[in-house]
């Protein structure tokens, strides 16, 4: 008997909810994307959009090469890092492993700036929903990322699918499952 995977799982839930899936993209488009973007997609996530690619409702269309897309998806990447100095800026956020906040705007800025040209990229899932690059491994958890209101929002990308899309409550979220140690991110959620 045939066993469905995770990807026929996920896409049978999907347009149980309601959303239209697009074609796979090719290995070629992954490609294509992941260079046009400078992102690397986790394997799962890779897996995912080769197996299908959700569309409308806020979901990230990779492989639409249209201006306004590309410019959606740049704004989309560079959203985390520009919130988190909106916070510096106006909210006196700092972390603490960032050394002594300098007096100056300016260079409080300027410093934060710098650890977050660091921070491993978070990739955009749907809205403000995003998948940490690193590790580069599947599994993931997936987080909200509001600024520096940054929570799990599942623990990894199937278990995210169900809790943004209403099938599965945010407060029955597998927390003890949660891989730990993600690289910068992690320290906001501890």
């Amino acid at each position: 008997m045939y066993e469905l995977t995770r990807e026929d799982q996920l896409a049978d839930m999907l347009r149980r909810c309601g959303i239209p899936l697009r074609d796979g993209m090719s290995r070629q488009q992954l490609e294509q994307a992941q260079q046009r973007y400078e992102v690397r997609f986790p394997p799962d996530y890779a897996q995912i959009l080769a197996s299908f690619v959700p569309g409308g409702q806020r979901f990230y269309n990779w492989d639409d090469e249209s201006p306004e897309n590309i410019t959606m998806i740049k704004r989309a990447l560079d959203w985390p890092t520009e919130s988190i100095l909106f916070d510096v800026e106006n909210n006196g956020f700092w972390r603490p492993d960032w050394g002594e906040r300098p007096a100056q705007m300016e260079d409080a800025l300027h410093v934060a700036g710098c650890y977050l040209k660091d921070a491993p990229e978070l990739i955009p899932i749907r809205g403000h929903r995003y998948l940490p690059s690193k590790p580069f491994e599947s599994d993931n958890p997936v987080l909200s990322v509001y600024q520096t209101d940054i929570i799990y929002y599942g623990s990894n990308l199937f278990e995210f699918f169900a809790v943004e899309l209403g099938v599965k409550p945010h407060k029955d979220i597998c927390f003890a499952k949660i891989k730990r140690g993600i690289p910068f991110w992690g320290w906001f959620l501890e």
